[in-house]
């Protein structure tokens, strides 16, 4: 660490502070609040920053914290699953752990084919390790399993009264991006009406549309 010290700096430091708060204040406010403070502390504006990563039960998903914070781009990721990953990787005693947690934080920033690339890495990985047993199938069924806990099951419940879709805007959607693209249309139908919901939210001119999405 030693080495590697000198090239490490905390420059800003935010913390939202402590204490009883309006119940409508959500866990995402309190998070969009302490990175500005951060910001604020360090001298520097949410346009001048380049990525961003971080995890958090409470704030909700990073990706949407963007939202909040301001639509610049800025590709933020949440560092969870390549945590957990590199957990299960020693857990099923493939070489190299922490290798395979920074391979499956990379596929992150791949919506989709990333997790689908990443189980199939996974696969070979397990073969390589374990041989052609039931053993090998272990790292990717639990890399797997990450994504689907996180993804459909954590963030959802976190998120689920912060932020709503309508059902039949859903549909509609995966109606449209069928007919347009096939099976890729309606693979990436919901996120693109998400993205679509998040612009329209943080435009003045489109929230009322925003608000017709959200049902």
């Amino acid at each position: 660490m030693s080495g590697s010290s000198a090239e490490v700096a905390i420059v800003g430091v935010g913390l939202h502070p402590f204490g009883r708060h309006d119940a409508a204040l959500t866990g995402m406010a309190m998070g969009a609040q302490a990175c500005r403070l951060a910001l604020a502390d360090a001298g520097v504006s949410w346009a001048d920053i380049g990525y961003a990563v971080g995890g958090s039960n409470v704030s909700g998903k990073p990706d949407t914290l963007v939202g909040v914070l301001g639509l610049t781009g800025v590709p933020f990721v949440n560092v969870r699953n390549g945590c957990a990953t590199a957990g299960v990787m020693w857990l099923c005693d493939v070489s190299g752990p922490v290798l395979w947690g920074v391979v499956a934080f990379c596929l992150n920033f791949v919506p989709i084919l990333g997790p689908f690339c990443g189980i199939v890495l996974f696969l070979a990985v397990g073969l390589i390790s374990n041989g052609p047993a039931w053993a090998a199938l272990m790292p990717a069924a639990l890399y797997f399993g990450i994504h689907v806990l996180e993804g459909e099951i954590v963030t959802p419940m976190l998120l689920a009264n912060r932020f709503t879709i309508n059902p039949v805007a859903v549909i509609l959607s995966l109606i449209f991006w069928y007919w347009m693209w096939g099976v890729p249309g309606a693979i990436l139908a919901v996120p693109m009406l998400t993205i679509i919901k998040i612009v329209s939210d943080r435009l003045r001119p489109l929230r009322a549309f925003g608000h017709l999405l959200e049902g």
